[in-house]
């Protein structure tokens, strides 16, 4: 990994604990929650929960593949294609800025849903909160569960794990995908598609509030930036184990090795 990247990553890392630290004040400040409240409420889920997704990393990837085979619509076995992953600073970052932008859909739709049905966070909030401000806390309350998601998709990748069309004749390279890669290609189309639809839902609905709401909705638009730097981290510690967890993952789903006419790195 290159000196720069990883440069970069870390000051997306730094980004990422700065913002939080701020908003925990503005959460406590508006809310009139003690810090110490907001930190136990926001923080902890916020930290275990991707430590969560690495120990329950096999079950996912089970589903994914299962759910794989069922959205292709034809008679697909397993196989595992063998090969020596290397992983960049690049590709991290990468991945992480589609889990931030699915952590702000999913923090949108969450927003979406306390505007259309009332106080639902009466219980937590004694004063009503910024509607932009509703955007950032249920991104952030919601990000760890991107990371649930998301991640056995990147690892599924990662491990070979691959779709193969059941035919007469020898699998060649068209009917053959990565579960990893075709269930990351579902997942951005939804994130393309969604995210800008409920983002300008957003943006009219708060358009009543006057010119005030538009730098927020601003800071709105950078907060996947400063996400970032919440996905990297445990991303670096799954590196770390990854040719450990393939050694005890892989035997239990008993593939064959396939042998693919094309270079599936270069795909």
């Amino acid at each position: 990994m290159r000196s720069q990247s990883k440069f970069l990553s870390w000051v997306f890392i730094v980004v990422n604990f700065a913002f939080i630290v701020i908003f925990y004040w503005f959460w406590q400040s508006f809310s009139g929650t003690k810090f110490t409240d907001a930190l136990i409420i926001l923080f902890l889920p916020h930290l275990l929960v991707p430590l969560v997704s690495i120990g329950l990393a096999s079950l996912f990837i089970r589903l994914y593949t299962k759910l794989g085979r069922w959205l292709k619509f034809g008679r697909y076995y397993l196989g595992l294609y063998e090969y020596s992953k290397e992983y960049s600073t690049r590709e991290l970052i990468g991945r992480s800025l589609y889990a931030a932008f699915f952590s702000l859909t999913l923090g949108l739709m969450g927003a979406q849903f306390y505007l259309s049905s009332g106080s639902v966070l009466a219980a937590v909030s004694s004063t009503e909160a910024p509607k932009t401000g509703m955007v950032l806390l249920f991104t952030l309350l919601l990000s760890p569960i991107a990371a649930v998601v998301q991640a056995p998709m990147w690892w599924s990748e990662d491990l070979g794990i691959m779709l193969i069309r059941k035919t007469d004749r020898e699998p060649v390279a068209p009917d053959i995908a990565s579960v990893g890669r075709f269930m990351n290609a579902v997942m951005r189309g939804f994130i393309t598609v969604s995210t800008p639809v409920l983002y300008i839902n957003i943006l009219v609905s708060i358009w009543p509030d006057g010119i005030r709401e538009i730098f927020p909705m601003l800071l709105i638009i950078l907060f996947p930036l400063a996400l970032v730097g919440y996905f990297i981290p445990f991303q670096y510690w799954f590196t770390k184990r990854f040719v450990k967890f393939k050694q005890d993952f892989l035997p239990k789903l008993k593939l064959l090795p396939i042998n693919v006419k094309c270079s599936y790195e270069q795909q």
